[in-house]
């Protein structure tokens, strides 16, 4: 059996962002919204290597046009953006029925903070910095309630 027919077992038949490209298997396609390079280097790393497909955006405005878009399973999103606040960004979203789920990424770590952003539709809240492995199972469990409990990390072949 090859790698990706390994990985195809894992995997739900339904599960809408399964891609399979040269016996590698894209496991989500993951919006990064920040406008700090070297995070958006380590976040964009750390995803790949766990086969996420990866997009990036460095502002607010530029977020809206991928998320509208549709074609994005997850966002990981700055509350500190140079154009817009995120806590508005993902009300908005939320406002306009848009419910891609959304991890908060913010040097604000105060639990009132952390409450706010969730109360306005973040489905998670990671504060900077954070721990890779910690950001990618916080993706993961997202991603898992998402999907109705069917999200499973996939194994590269």
């Amino acid at each position: 059996m090859d790698g990706a027919s390994r990985v195809a077992r894992v995997l739900p038949l339904g599960f809408r962002s399964l891609w399979v490209r040269r016996k590698h298997v894209v496991v989500a396609r993951v919006l990064v919204v920040d406008d700090d390079p070297r995070l958006v280097k380590v976040v964009r790393s750390l995803l790949r290597r766990h086969n996420h497909l990866v997009e990036s955006v460095p502002n607010g405005e530029l977020a809206r046009q991928v998320l509208r878009r549709g074609d994005v399973d997850i966002a990981l999103l700055d509350v500190n953006l140079p154009d817009v606040n995120g806590l508005s960004l993902v009300l908005q979203l939320r406002e306009e029925g848009n419910d891609i789920p959304v991890i908060l990424l913010t040097a604000r770590s105060e639990v009132h903070d952390q409450a706010l952003g969730l109360r306005l539709g973040g489905d998670d809240y990671v504060a900077k910095p954070f721990e890779p492995e910690v950001l990618l199972a916080r993706i993961e469990a997202v991603l898992r309630r998402a999907e109705g409990g069917a999200f499973q990390r996939a194994e590269s072949p």
